[in-house]
């Protein structure tokens, strides 16, 4: 799993432990603690997914917020949770039924109509959470 995968799931058991905690808050301190990299930690786009998916309440164990709010990064990660089947394959099979992320992107953005813009790791965080039964 990628340092970006790492940090999501990572941040997801923060959330889980801390119910409390804003999930951007643990998105900062578990990309902190995965990567020495300035360039992975700065990644807005997953940091967004990340948000989004919490937000939503997508992130098992961890209870949707009153009032979510999400940019187009949370709503392309939402998304792509969903053409998984959120829920729906068991957890040993899910690294065997994977798509690749920039499969999973494809499927997410050609229907809005965005298909020139380039995937920055939002289905990374997608893939890593549901490929370990998280979403």
């Amino acid at each position: 799993m990628s340092q970006i995968g790492n940090a999501s799931v990572a941040a997801a058991n923060r959330l889980i432990r801390n119910p409390h905690l804003a999930a951007g808050d643990a998105w900062d301190q578990s990309i902190a603690l995965t990567t020495l990299s300035v360039s992975t930690a700065d990644k807005v786009c997953a940091r967004e997914a990340f948000i989004g998916l919490a937000e939503f309440g997508l992130i098992h164990g961890f209870p949707a917020r009153p009032k979510p709010s999400t940019g187009w990064n949370g709503l392309y990660a939402i998304i792509g949770a969903h053409l998984l089947g959120v829920g729906n394959v068991s957890v040993a099979q899910r690294a065997m039924q994977a798509p690749t992320a920039e499969d999973l992107w494809r499927q997410v953005i050609t229907p809005l109509g965005k298909g020139n813009i380039s995937h920055n790791d939002q289905m990374t965080i997608v893939l890593a959470l549901w490929i370990v039964g998280l979403i």
